[in-house]
């Protein structure tokens, strides 16, 4: 928006020192790239990121030389959030499209995902979540939560995260839990309180069972007026990830946690990373450990944010970006812990004169293998 709102992506060590960064200021291609999450790397050792001011997605290297392009404004199309590369090599992206409206006419966003062939440069398939969800499932404005945090008719579900689990799709929705649906189109489970939703999409929420196996009965629970100690929802959830078939990690902001907004005293505030099993056959989803809530507002961040599972070691990286305390600051914080102990393995605090730290943190080798 300025000469000063310029993206300038970074690496950082395990000391804290700054390894690589990219000076996408003096690019006439890239200088005023709006990247959301950032960059993904790909398997080939580029980078992919979507273009929110410029509606397009972009491919580049380590130096930041744009490798390739692809025009989204000739789909229709309004890039938002996320862009990850699927096993099969194409891209799934989460979009805003442009011809999308309400019965009233009024403009529909941040609910359609594509995948796209970066090679043909073509759409493959396109999601309409209203298709898939209920549109009408709609929290009115509480007076207290800034409106461009409140859920609206126009963005409904705010679809903030596409992934895959098996040869399904995963999202995250701030306004709606966490979704599993087919290629095809239909929905597998929906892991969301089970307050508000229709009758259509009752048979697909999933039963709460607590981290020591109990089936949670009591309604306000089930409803999300309410948590116990072992279980609680996904509020506002970010970055699904698929750890097998059974079970996903998912960073739960803890928007308007349990109904409430956020607006509260700051020391009820809390975001968790949470790992969930989902028994599909049975219908239930099982808490299995949580870590967060004993930071309260040194780990809390309405929106943004993401989690990261480090396969090596089977640890787990929180990182709350935006709003958060810390010693230096307001901002963001990246934990690494070990789930088994939850020991704080490592900790970074970064604070920003805006407090939004990131959107999103990746924990990579400084060089592609194949490069």
């Amino acid at each position: 928006m300025s000469e000063a709102d310029v993206s300038l992506p970074y690496m950082l060590d395990s000391e804290g020192e700054l390894r690589w960064l990219l000076l996408f200021k003096s690019s006439p291609d890239l200088n005023k790239l709006s990247t959301s999450i950032g960059l993904k790397r790909t398997k080939k050792g580029t980078f992919i990121a979507g273009d929110q001011s410029q509606p397009r997605v972009v491919e580049i290297d380590m130096f930041g030389n744009l490798k390739r392009q692809w025009d989204f404004q000739k789909f229709g199309y309004g890039f938002h959030h996320e862009i990850t590369e699927a096993t099969n090599g194409n891209f799934l992206i989460t979009v805003t499209k442009t011809a999308a409206r309400l019965r009233n006419g009024e403009p529909r966003v941040n609910d359609h995902i594509i995948e796209m062939n970066p090679e043909t440069g073509t759409v493959v398939t396109e999601w309409d979540l209203a298709n898939l969800l209920d549109t009408a499932r709609y929290v009115k404005p509480d007076g207290i939560t800034p409106p461009s945090f409140s859920q609206t008719p126009n963005n409904w579900a705010h679809n903030n995260a596409i992934g895959e689990i098996e040869n399904n799709l995963l999202a995250t929705l701030r306004y709606q839990g966490i979704v599993s649906f087919s290629r095809t189109g239909s929905i597998h489970w929906i892991i969301s309180p089970h307050k508000y939703w229709g009758t259509k999409h009752q048979s697909l929420l999933l039963k709460p069972i607590t981290e020591n196996g109990s089936l949670v009965t009591d309604p306000d629970v089930i409803n999300g007026d309410a948590h116990i100690a072992g279980f609680d929802w996904p509020w506002g959830p970010h970055t699904p990830v698929a750890i097998s078939n059974d079970r996903i990690l998912v960073f739960d902001n803890g928007y308007d946690r349990n109904w409430v907004s956020n607006s509260t005293p700051i020391g009820t505030n809390y975001s968790r990373i949470v790992e969930y099993k989902i028994d599909a056959a049975n219908r239930t989803v099982q808490q299995l450990w949580s870590y967060g809530k004993e930071r309260g507002a040194m780990g809390f961040s309405l929106a943004v944010s993401g989690v990261q599972y480090l396969k090596q070691t089977g640890h787990v990286l929180f990182c709350p970006g935006m709003g958060v305390s810390t010693s230096i600051g307001t901002g963001g914080r990246i934990v690494e812990i070990n789930p088994t102990t939850k020991e704080v393995l490592f900790e970074l605090e970064i604070a920003a004169s805006s407090g939004f730290a990131f959107h999103r943190v990746t924990r990579m080798p400084l060089y592609p293998e194949n490069y």
